[in-house]
Parts: structure tokens; C-alpha cells; sequence
């Protein structure tokens, strides 16, 4: 984030306060206008041939695509969208959040004039906010249809496995569409992740050898050295000195051991 922060010291001040309430705007005056004729919805998709053609406006409407038909979709799409917006932008400040939404909506863009006959939505955009937001709130709870309590953190796998679910079964023009959409994401978190997998995979390989490390061996057999872990059973020869412990196959054939230590008279003593 040192570059981010580099220009947001630069060119902080061209920073758009209140963004998300600008697309939110958009957003309605699309509806409406889709609502009061149906054709409005066309003209707000992104297609790279048609901008070719001078339909120049497409590179911002589509910003402000329709996210649905059904006017209560709609309101709670709306809804959430005001809620992790408008939190993203209070955490990050006005300028990183303008810089995400830009990169989304640059990458989107590219995107269209590689494949210029693919009618681009803002539907992968608006989910490069939505997980972003689940990201970084995994524990904040909301209502949905303003009843059943769900986290982010669950709402944001269903959005994962969506998207990866799209990227698998898409074409190449969706596939590159899915990655370019998400690239702001990717470059915010993506070094954040990696740092995350890496320590995640450091304590599942330190837990791993600890596992397949064997534990101490606490029966050792004096003949051959093998050790509870050759799956052997051992006893102790009482007579030899000190106790000392042998395998099945040596119990019964040993040398008994004797103590060194032997009692010498006292040179002063005389029998």
C-alpha cells in the first residue's frame, strides 16, 4: 500500500466525498428510466464495439446498470450496497475507495474492448465491493429480508463460490471478465492473503512433523537397541545388576550383568 499511500498524498484532493452516494443516484435514475421503458436497459450494458461506434456514454452508464427487475430485489440490493460501500469508504477514506471503484471500473472497461461484442454489466464489479467488504467485517451480522441474522463472513463464501463457480463454467471472454472485475480486490488484498496462506501453511507443516515425529522411546532393549516403536515387548532381568530391561528375543539369552561396584576390606581391618 506504499504506492496508495504516495498518491494519495499527491492527489488526495481529487478524491470524490460520498461516491457511493453518486452510483447510488445513478442507480435509481436507471431503474426508473428502465421501468418507464424497457429499451433504457440496453443502453446502459458496456459493449466495446458499440463505444467503437460512438456510443461513448456506455464507458459510465454501465456503472449504473439495473442490478435487477424486481423492484424488492432491487431495494435490497440497494440496501446492501449502501451499507458496505458507505462502510469501505469511512474505513479507507475517500480516496482509496475511489481508487478501488476506479480500478474495477478501468479493468471492466479493457476488459470490453478485448472482447468488444461481450454486453458488460456491473455485476462483478459490484462483488468486488461486496467481498471486499466481507473481508474486511467477516463478523458483522445482518438481517437478511430484514429478519434472519447472517454474517459476512458466510454471505462472502456464497459470493466466492459463485464467482469461482462462473469463472469454471464461463467462457474465456467471462473467465477474463470475472479476473479484470476482481482486480481491485486482487491488488488490495492480494499480499494480505498470501502472507495469511503462508502462515497457514507453516503451522499445518510444523503440526504435520510433529506428528510423524516419533515420540521418545521409553523401553530400550541393552542387547540390540530396539525400542517400543519395533513393536517388541520388553521385561526387566531381575537378575542382573542393576535391573535391566531386554526384548523377547534377548530375556532368555544374556549375559546377567554384575555390579562394578565390589565390596574391598578396609586395608586397616585385619581378619
Amino acid at each position: 500500500m506504499s504506492i496508495l499511500t504516495s498518491l494519495e498524498h499527491k492527489f488526495g484532493r481529487l478524491a470524490i466525498d460520498n461516491l457511493t452516494l453518486y452510483i447510488l443516484g445513478g442507480q435509481v435514475l436507471a431503474y426508473l428510466l428502465s421501468l418507464a421503458n424497457p429499451l433504457f436497459a440496453h443502453v446502459f450494458v458496456l459493449q466495446g464495439n458499440l463505444v467503437t461506434e460512438g456510443q461513448w456514454w456506455r464507458l459510465i452508464t454501465f456503472i449504473f446498470t439495473p442490478l435487477g427487475d424486481s423492484p424488492l430485489f432491487v431495494v435490497l440490493a440497494w440496501y446492501f450496497f449502501y451499507l458496505f460501500s458507505t462502510a469501505l469508504e469511512q474505513v479507507w477514506g475517500s480516496f482509496r475507495y475511489m481508487v478501488y471503484v476506479f480500478i474495477g471500473v478501468f479493468a471492466t472497461i479493457l476488459c470490453a474492448f478485448i472482447f468488444p461484442a461481450l454486453p458488460i454489466t456491473n455485476r462483478y464489479l459490484f462483488t468486488s465491493l461486496f467481498v471486499a467488504f466481507c473481508y474486511l467485517f467477516p463478523e458483522h451480522t445482518v438481517l437478511i429480508f430484514f429478519v434472519l441474522p447472517v454474517k459476512m463472513k458466510w454471505l462472502g463464501l456464497l459470493a466466492w463460490i459463485g464467482v469461482i463457480g462462473s469463472f469454471l463454467a464461463g467462457t474465456l471472454d467471462t473467465k477474463v471478465l470475472i479476473v479484470f472485475s476482481l482486480l481491485n480486490f486482487i491488488l488490495f488484498f492480494g499480499s494480505d492473503l498470501l502472507t495469511t496462506l503462508g502462515s497457514r501453511s507453516k503451522n499445518i507443516s510444523r503440526s504435520t512433523g510433529e506428528l510423524l515425529t516419533p515420540s521418545p522411546s521409553y523401553m530400550m532393549c541393552a542387547v540390540c537397541h530396539k525400542t517400543e516403536h519395533d513393536k517388541k515387548i520388553f521385561s526387566y532381568c531381575h537378575t542382573c545388576i542393576p535391573e535391566t530391561m531386554y526384548c523377547e528375543d534377548h530375556i532368555d539369552k544374556h549375559t546377567h550383568k554384575k555390579s562394578l561396584t565390589r565390596a574391598h576390606p578396609n586395608p586397616s581391618t585385619k581378619n
